[in-house]
């Protein structure tokens, strides 16, 4: 089933089904984000939207960061973070 295909099934649904299935994705969002955490540590060089950052903190969602070049601090989603 593409994309397009589960587009079309949505339409089908009635309330009930449509909370159920937004509870099943938030979940399944969940369950990404905790998986790609793991794949980072402290002191470890990511980059995020081309910019190179150093983690000084995981927390639950996002990381805390310091910017390589202007030592600036950003908390910065695992979701947006790959490995420099």
């Amino acid at each position: 089933m593409n994309l397009l295909q589960i587009k079309q099934a949505v339409l089908a649904l009635d309330n009930s089904e449509l909370r159920e299935l937004n509870s099943y994705i938030v979940d399944r969002n969940k369950q990404i984000a905790m998986r790609k955490k793991s794949d980072f540590y402290v002191g470890q060089k990511i980059e995020c939207q081309g910019d190179i950052f150093v983690i000084s903190k995981l927390n639950r969602s996002r990381a805390k960061c310091i910017k390589d070049s202007t030592g600036e601090r950003y908390n910065i989603p695992f979701s947006m973070m790959s490995v420099a």
